[in-house]
């Protein structure tokens, strides 16, 4: 696939490098991808570069896989979808403007988000801060990274138009602050609800690893959406005083959720914070409400043209968590903004169906077709060998006579 569109494009050059030969490449690309080191020397990976971007296509990101009985076939191969989508990607022109507010106490992009922001930068994309009251038209998403005080009413029609003219939104949320059994709003409450998208009144624990359920980690926990595609059983995600998100049906919205905990996971009572002394205490979860374990989402309006990701965890994307060896936070921040700010077109390549053949025998065929392998070939063979030897022995016999 790779010769085909080298040879229609002449400026896509390729290199090959055998990782086994060089397992510490190799080792380098899986934590830049977060992919397991052991996929990459075992099925290798198809790293697109161009300029400061990149986008890595692991073998297991091309194929679909069902099971027919106790095995595991492949169903669906995407590789020209796959490799063209990922040129596409990295080879655009119009470099995108990630816009982070202030204003509002904010997580600093200089110390808590800085190897957030890093990474963002070297996939080419620009980071500034900007003022709500005067949102430049250069941002193409906007990242609102844990609101403290809530947007006020000229704000967030700001942030409404913003998104009605086609732009992204990103939103990392802090555990709420409840009082009274009342979350204090953050501002984004009611745009986001016209995408699909609520935010619960707890945070999600889920004890699956032990010790600190506040702290959980999730290799399953991902849903369908192309945020998190190639995430379910290959990247561990770690989820830290996550707050509740839900999805529920919109007028032109469509919403999803695309991480949740394990079926351990419950929904407990936020940290209740007394004005008078500032000192957190735990609260009791509200009554009468469902227990959503689920802890991010994504929208896609469809009359806007809006897309929008909520992560309910800040404390999932500041640097501790980020540099953690292991951990694919990184890499899921970075499709929640690739995927908002700038999507990729869809190509409309459709994928190939390998052909599958499968022979059918009973245990007595077995058997024969052990017999023969194991027992008759080799047995013939050297039947055969032991013939011609015999016949060479009587041709030079009388010759050493005369």
């Amino acid at each position: 696939v790779l010769r085909s569109i080298s040879a229609a494009q002449p400026l896509v050059a390729i290199e090959r490098t055998n990782p086994v030969d060089d397992t510490r490449r190799a080792e380098k690309i899986a934590e830049r991808f977060s992919l397991d080191p052991d996929e990459v020397l075992g099925g290798g990976v198809v790293v697109f570069a161009s300029d400061r971007r990149s986008k890595a296509v692991a073998l297991l990101d091309m194929v679909d896989t069902a099971r027919e009985g106790e095995r595991g076939v492949v169903s669906a191969f995407y590789a020209e979808a796959r490799f063209v989508g990922a040129i596409r990607e990295v080879a655009r022109e119009r470099s995108a403007v990630a816009c982070f507010t202030r204003g509002h106490g904010e997580a600093d992009i200089r110390s808590e988000l800085h190897r957030a922001v890093e990474l963002v930068r070297d996939e080419g994309t620009r980071v500034r801060e900007v003022d709500l009251a005067e949102l430049p038209n250069e941002c193409t998403v906007l990242v609102c990274a844990g609101l403290r005080f809530a947007l006020s009413g000229r704000e967030q029609t700001t942030v409404a138009a913003f998104l009605a003219r086609g732009g992204g939104l990103v939103v990392l949320l802090r555990p709420p602050r409840i009082l009274a059994g009342v979350a204090e709003p953050i501002g984004l409450e009611t745009v986001l609800g016209l995408l699909g998208i609520g935010l619960g009144l707890d945070v999600v624990v889920d004890p699956i690893a032990g010790g600190d359920a506040s702290s959980w980690p999730t290799r399953w926990g991902y849903g369908e959406h192309p945020v998190v595609a190639g995430f379910a059983g290959r990247r561990i995600t770690l989820w830290r005083d996550a707050r509740q998100v839900f999805v529920a049906p919109a007028r032109d919205a469509d919403s999803e959720i695309i991480v949740a905990a394990s079926a351990l996971g419950r929904a407990q009572g936020a940290s209740v914070i007394d004005r008078a002394n500032g000192a957190p205490a735990r609260g009791p979860a509200p009554p009468g409400r469902d227990a959503s374990v689920d802890v991010a989402a994504a929208a896609h309006h469809g009359s806007w043209n809006a897309r929008v990701v909520v992560l309910g965890s800040l404390a999932s994307f500041v640097d501790e968590t980020v540099d953690t060896p292991g951990l694919a936070n990184g890499a899921l921040w970075l499709a929640a903004l690739s995927w908002a700010g700038e999507p990729t077109p869809t190509l409309g390549l459709p994928p190939k169906t390998p052909a599958q053949f499968r022979v059918l025998m009973s245990a007595a065929q077995l058997r024969w077709v052990f017999v023969l392998t194991v027992l008759g070939i080799p047995g013939l063979a050297a039947l055969c060998g032991s013939l011609f030897l015999w016949r060479r022995s009587r041709k030079d016999g009388p010759r050493r006579r005369r």
